[in-house]
């Protein structure tokens, strides 16, 4: 694949909505740096991530429409992609069978596919199905050569997903993107907007609405969390969970080496029976040492109960962080 000729091909057509409706696309620095990625031979998946607004859909639709063009750079004749997103079509160029599908997340036929390109639209979004999917796609690549999947949107709030992880696989086949502000950034900083927001410079999002978004982040605990996990895709849940004590808090308070275990101890003791967790506290007032230890019984499984409180893989990660 020639990516210059790509980028030449997907700048050659029009933007089809919004304010620059009817101008030529523009390819921007970030997304050449994709492109260059995600068709270097041998890459099969890929993923992009960056915070919301940024132009991820643009650029999708820019594959999808280069695709079925029939001076497109992708077209060929019979090739097929499909774009899974959260409405429903479908593009055919009937000379040479080339065509595009678009499909919801709940698809259910995927492991049928013979596909040239797959495009997954917001997979952090997919819902239950998502990993059933994406091991239907990844089985499904095999079936073409040169078959490739791209995977773009904003961070999962659980390192579990499979979007997650495919932005940290470390294999010669896939390659990855991510930009994203580290959680402990200041978050109404443009230096922090920035790094989540690569498209920024160009008017994605336009810099007014980021502000706007940030005033009102600032007075609402809530709209912060929304504007912490979809404006800097720091992966984090986009509604905000009231705890006892928040993790900056937390983090704010953690020291290596712990104080010594000095003077009078108190321990709080929460037991849980065989169905929930059952942990203890111990806490030193005069050092200001805390030790802490949950456990559970072994019936139902930590992958069953993770799957039942919706937190799927983290009680398995958290194990291994543990007690590997």
């Amino acid at each position: 694949m020639n990516v210059r000729r790509l980028i030449e091909s997907l700048e050659s057509a029009p933007v089809g909505d919004g304010g620059l409706r009817g101008q030529p696309f523009q390819v921007l620095p970030y997304q050449r740096r994709f492109l260059r990625g995600a068709f270097k031979p041998g890459i099969m998946r890929a993923g992009l991530s960056l915070a919301r607004g940024g132009g991820k859909t643009g650029l999708a639709s820019a594959l999808c429409l280069d695709a079925i063009r029939p001076w497109g750079v992708l077209h060929s004749e019979g090739f097929e992609a499909v774009l899974i997103a959260s409405s429903f079509g479908q593009a055919q160029h009937k000379v040479s069978g080339a065509r595009l599908r678009v499909v919801g997340s709940d698809n259910r036929r995927a492991h049928g596919w013979r596909v040239n390109l797959v495009i997954g639209d917001e997979p952090a979004q997919w819902g239950p199905r998502g990993e059933l999917l994406a091991a239907a796609i990844r089985t499904a690549l095999g079936k073409r050569a040169g078959a490739r999947a791209l995977f773009i949107g904003t961070r999962p709030s659980s390192d579990a997903h499979f979007f997650s992880r495919l932005l940290a696989e470390a294999d010669e086949s896939v390659y990855s993107q991510v930009h994203a502000a580290s959680t402990d950034s200041p978050p109404f900083q443009v230096a922090t907007w920035q790094r989540a927001n690569p498209g920024l410079n160009f008017g994605l999002p336009a810099r007014e609405v980021l502000k706007a978004e940030a005033r009102l982040a600032k007075r609402n605990s809530a709209e912060l969390a929304t504007f912490r996990a979809l404006r800097l895709n720091q992966g984090t849940s986009e509604v905000e969970t009231q705890h006892l004590v928040d993790a900056e808090t937390w983090r704010a308070v953690e020291v290596n080496p712990l104080p010594p275990a000095e003077g009078p101890c108190a321990w709080g003791i929460d037991l849980g029976g065989t169905a929930a967790f059952s942990a203890v506290a111990c806490f030193w007032p005069r050092t200001g040492r805390l030790e802490g230890f949950v456990a559970c019984g072994s019936s139902p499984s930590l992958a069953e109960r993770a799957l039942n409180d919706s937190m799927s893989g983290v009680y398995e990660l958290g194990k291994k962080y543990c007690c590997d």
